[in-house]
């Protein structure tokens, strides 16, 4: 059989590659990177574990005066802004939300609370949802407003 140089470099490169494998194989196998196994494992801290916030509470609607409405809800701590969605009919019918605004422009979030825009007579279903940096937690209770 006659071999060219190309034949000899495949077949050297392929024994090389082959080699290298079954080193590093060796190497993981029997712990040559336990100690960085475990520096990695220390440099992880449980305290830097991402938790949704808490669901917005004591949702509440109210009316100043004609046209002027707004809902109001308990605080929640370590957030960044709220989300507001309606429904114009009941969610629990698998409905889907509109969503009409969040308190990101508030600098201020210590009184959660959201002007509505001007709404039409009817019923309407609202709930709120807190927002932080790891994402947006569960929606609060759902509650019903005739206008």
């Amino acid at each position: 059989m006659n071999f060219t140089s190309k034949h000899i470099f495949l077949i050297i490169t392929i024994t090389i590659l082959l080699i290298f494998i079954i080193l590093c194989y060796i190497a993981i196998r029997f712990g040559a990177f336990k100690d960085f196994q475990q520096d990695v494992k220390n440099n992880t801290d449980d305290k830097n574990e991402c938790n949704l916030p808490l669901i917005p509470n004591n949702l509440r609607y109210k009316k100043k005066s004609k046209g002027d409405h707004y809902l109001k809800w308990n605080k929640v701590k370590n957030i960044i802004y709220y989300k507001v969605y309606f429904y114009k009919e009941n969610p629990l019918k698998g409905t889907l939300p509109y969503y009409i605004g969040d308190t990101s422009n508030q600098h201020n979030i210590a009184e959660p609370i959201l002007s509505l825009p001007k709404l039409k007579h009817g019923n309407y279903w609202f709930r709120v949802r807190a927002i932080n940096g790891c994402g947006e937690g569960e929606f609060s209770e759902t509650i019903s407003v005739i206008v």
